[in-house]
């Protein structure tokens, strides 16, 4: 491709269509040798506009450093000066050969012209993209239908030479499916990559006229139920994507969400999906529902998924000769989505706790649940033949297909913990009743506590302590962050020391439960308990009658998910499917059919094959802070000072014996971990050992004259 052909696609790219991430993840998909030249152009047309002068200035950025933004790989940067300097023969080459004849189109392989292109596909909720073209009976598509004309008209292109030097080899792999990648990877709209390809199009390259053609964008079958739209896409299909690379028959252990989400602040229209998760893998989507509120009939909702879903588990999933096994493990809900699947009332009735048969009364206005000490639980068996007719209104569908609506059910820390407990408890001692409120002095002393903090956490958290006059934007990672970490700090010596105790029972009970140790949390699930329920039972005495909601009561039930699932509370909430959810949302680009649009980009993204299941988020530990503190397999604390290419650690060790507590009560704080290191490091001892040594990142936060260590107990956010 001539170098004039380089100018005018940075023009483009400077036009302020894409952003800086889109442009460099374009720019990288370029393999040949002379696209060099488009990435020169392209920064010298965006210094010359001002925009990247702009930014540099913001971000205090020099000119010598502007190759550093193309820096897409090691290898790139490795032949900068190289391919500079072929620019500039190219430029020249382009000059001399101004004159010459009408554009060839680009060859690949022995001469043979390269076509590229793909057809409009229909869905299909279950299986790959289908090569049938147009739109089927009963088919909806938000894009105009077009015949695609893949032969390059005279019209469109220039009177200019390729290089020979351009033509792809056969190692490359071909343009439009990079095309296609980076259009899907970086969620650009149909109306900027048709710009794109019209600009390709115009200097010899044959491939399709419309993103549509590009990213095989197809029909979409909608339904019309349950007072809205719906769509199923299935379960099989990602099972079997899932296991097309085991060799050996394999088991399903699946999770499955369902939740509300609001799409507009204008208007009530919302998505009600249903998806489904394997552990450690990313979630997917089994259905999705498009309407003004949640479905008006569980019955039609759950019916795909149900039909599907029995069929699984008795049959399994068969692919290459092999039989994997499909087995439900949990169906992880906030509280108004289980009582909608279980069909129960809601959880602001008195008779709304799911586990237990306690009765909430009603105190100014709210439902609250005073009685102290166990009630009776709540049986399967029972709620299976709708014996609980206080409680429920109609036998589940789920339960008529065998589901276990209670033991199967587990309660979600996210909401109930985090939203729920943590942020009432927050809000009560920010702004509550005078019995509870914190005065301007210990609110000041808050204040500064936070700001101490700030910068300290690794990379694992996405964000850093803020103010609490913030407190109603705190996201349910940052609830989760004050209280595991940064909370047990901040309140030590502004809440009186039995308040103070009370704080740390909820602390110290959750961090049990969300440990991955398996046997040191099944250990402590006895003593999780005790002091859970001693938080709920006397969460009275230190912020009266109105507190003890039906989150709060709850509570004590959680490390009965932690005991029947043998699993930490970590691989039973909310967080995958939420993080996931925002995803789905953001794939609604306007509000015309919306529902389309989702199912478009799904079905765009499993063509150009972008999406992984296998989640990439990895732990950071580095040399330096706050990433070089960990924990090593005989519980020492370790900071990491440098590590060598051989793979070594030189690290600097305290012994459990070098530590000190952290609090006392309700327990030594040393039991799980929870240490303070003083900045004196002539009690360290170096060591040089290796990554197998380490046995979890730890939190490393400033306290006092030294630090205190927290083990991570969460996966990066």
């Amino acid at each position: 491709m001539a170098a004039s052909s380089a100018r005018c696609i940075a023009r483009w790219l400077s036009s302020g269509l894409p952003g800086l991430r889109s442009t460099f993840a374009l720019l990288q998909s370029f393999r040949h040798a002379d696209i060099a030249a488009l990435r020169i152009c392209w920064i010298r047309s965006y210094v010359k506009g001002g925009n990247l002068g702009c930014w540099r200035h913001r971000r205090g950025v020099t000119l010598n450093r502007v190759p550093d933004l193309l820096n897409m790989s090691s290898e790139y940067q490795r032949k900068w000066r190289r391919r500079r300097a072929r620019v500039d023969a190219l430029v020249e080459h382009d000059s001399s050969s101004k004159s010459e004849g009408s554009v060839e189109p680009v060859m690949e392989g022995e001469g043979n012209p390269l076509t590229v292109g793909s057809t409009h596909d229909e869905f299909h909720p279950v299986g790959g993209c289908s090569s049938s073209i147009g739109t089927a009976a009963g088919y909806i598509s938000g894009d105009t239908e077009e015949e695609n004309n893949y032969e390059t008209d005279s019209s469109e292109t220039e009177s200019e030479q390729l290089d020979e030097t351009s033509q792809p080899t056969a190692e490359t792999p071909s343009l439009h499916k990079d095309l296609a990648s980076w259009a899907t990877a970086t969620n650009q709209t149909h109306k900027t990559l048709n710009e794109l390809l019209h600009v390709l199009r115009r200097h010899g390259y044959t491939i399709p006229k419309d993103a549509r053609s590009l990213l095989g964008t197809p029909g979409v079958p909608v339904q019309n139920k349950c007072n809205g739209q719906y769509i199923y896409y299935g379960i099989e299909r990602y099972l079997i994507e899932h296991f097309s690379k085991e060799t050996l028959p394999g088991q399903a252990e699946l999770c499955f969400n369902v939740d509300g989400v609001p799409l507009f602040k204008s208007r009530k229209m919302c998505f009600w999906p249903i998806l489904g998760q394997i552990q450690n893998c990313q979630p997917f989507i089994v259905a999705l529902y498009y309407g003004s509120s949640k479905p008006d009939s569980v019955e039609e909702f759950l019916r795909d998924f149900l039909e599907e879903l029995q069929q699984l588990i008795q049959n399994g999933v068969s692919f290459h000769n092999l039989v994997h096994t499909v087995t439900v493990k949990a169906i992880i809900c906030d509280a108004q989505a289980r009582s909608f699947l279980k069909c129960i009332k809601s959880h602001s009735s008195l008779h709304g706790c799911e586990r237990c048969v306690a009765v909430a009364q009603t105190i100014e206005g709210r439902v609250v649940y005073l009685t102290k000490g166990p009630a009776e639980e709540r049986r399967d068996e029972i709620f299976n033949r709708a014996g609980y007719s206080d409680h429920q209104k109609k036998i589940s569908p789920l339960a008529r297909a065998g589901i276990l609506c209670v033991k199967q059910f587990p309660l979600d820390y996210m909401h109930l913990v985090c939203y729920g407990a943590m942020k009432r408890l927050l809000t009560y001692l920010w702004r509550g009743p005078d019995i509870c409120r914190l005065s301007k002095a210990q609110r000041q002393q808050v204040e500064k506590n936070i700001s101490q903090l700030k910068g300290a956490l690794p990379a694992e958290f996405s964000r850093q302590p803020r103010s609490m006059k913030e407190l109603n934007r705190w996201t349910a990672t940052e609830l989760r962050q004050f209280m595991l970490y940064t909370g047990p700090l901040i309140l030590k010596d502004v809440l009186p020391d039995d308040q103070y105790h009370h704080f740390l029972c909820l602390s110290v009970g959750m961090s049990i439960l969300l440990d991955e140790a398996d046997g040191k949390r099944e250990s402590y699930l006895g003593f999780a308990q005790n002091i859970l329920e001693h938080f709920v039972d006397n969460s009275v005495d230190f912020y009266g009658p109105t507190f003890p909601t039906y989150n709060i009561h709850s509570i004590k039930h959680l490390s009965d998910d932690a005991a029947n699932f043998r699993s930490s509370l970590n691989h039973m909430s909310c967080f995958p499917f939420e993080k996931h959810l925002q995803a789905i949302k953001k794939m609604a680009r306007s509000g015309k059919q919306p529902l389309m649009q989702v199912t478009k980009r799904l079905a765009e993204r499993q063509c150009t094959e972008t999406h992984a299941s296998q989640s990439q988020m990895t732990t950071k530990i580095t040399a330096k802070m706050p990433d070089n503190c960990v924990f090593l397999m005989d519980n020492a604390v370790g900071f990491i000072r440098e590590e060598r290419n051989n793979g070594t650690l030189s690290i600097d060790v305290f012994r459990e014996t070098d530590c000190d507590s952290v609090f006392e009560k309700p327990c030594n704080s040393k039991l799980f971990n929870i240490m303070f290191v003083s900045s004196d490091l002539t009690v360290a001892k170096r060591m040089l050992t290796n990554r197998g040594s380490v046995y979890r990142k730890a939190v490393c936060l400033p306290y006092k004259q030294g630090y205190a260590i927290f083990p991570q107990l969460h996966k990066p956010e």
